[in-house]
């Protein structure tokens, strides 16, 4: 099975259908050209992962560690485990296995905080949110919400509020012409000039050129 993206629920958890069976399991063909946003982002699942690199090197970023293999390489994410997986080039294809017959890790109070902080961000993306709304949506101060974010995402709260509403800009280019000035607006950016650094900072181009390249892509 290829795929183009993951879908996910409100919690970030990964949707997963299996067939009936004895012992059910998929088996994923990724092929990181064909995925809309060029790489699967932080989610997480109650399945066990097996990833298997096949062809150049992919990074891998789980329990707060980035971890790159080379093609013959593989990984295992455990049950409940935030986990991304970028390309190291553009080329990048993996294997992976998912099957549900694992007892459930325990997480840790980060993972869960990041979790429910992660839900806020979802929800309330295209508002005017601050970095004390996001710490009070998992009961914590501002400062242990950012380590909690570094421990687990290496990133903060505020880089990954930007990179969930340039993901969110993506699906409205995408599926949608709607003018970049709106879409810059209905994904929580004040204003076009920041929209278009952001955006280029995590997609390495303009969202324009984002938009042409899907069209060229899928013609």
């Amino acid at each position: 099975m290829q795929l183009s993206k993951i879908e996910v629920d409100k919690q970030q958890r990964e949707i997963i259908k299996y067939e009936n069976g004895d012992f059910p399991f998929l088996i994923f063909t990724d092929d990181f050209c064909n995925f809309d946003e060029g790489y699967i982002r932080w989610h997480w699942h109650k399945d066990l992962q097996i990833s298997y690199v096949v062809e150049d090197k992919i990074c891998f970023q789980v329990n707060g560690e980035t971890i790159v293999l080379n093609p013959g390489e593989g990984i295992l994410f455990n049950s409940n485990v935030l986990h991304q997986i970028k390309p190291y080039y553009q080329n990048c294809k993996m294997i992976s296995i998912m099957f549900n017959q694992s007892p459930s890790k325990k997480v840790s109070a980060d993972d869960e905080r990041v979790k429910t902080a992660i839900n806020y961000i979802k929800t309330n993306y295209a508002r005017d949110i601050s970095l004390d709304d996001i710490a009070k949506s998992c009961n914590i101060s501002k400062s242990e919400c950012c380590r909690s974010f570094r421990r687990i995402l290496k990133m903060t709260p505020f880089e990954y509020l930007m990179e969930y509403r340039v993901l969110k800009a993506t699906e409205y280019l995408y599926n949608t012409d709607e003018p970049i000035s709106n879409i810059c607006i209905n994904v929580g950016f004040n204003g076009i000039s920041y929209f278009g650094k952001t955006f280029k900072k995590f997609m390495h181009c303009t969202p324009s050129q984002y938009r042409s390249n899907m069209k060229k892509k899928w013609l």
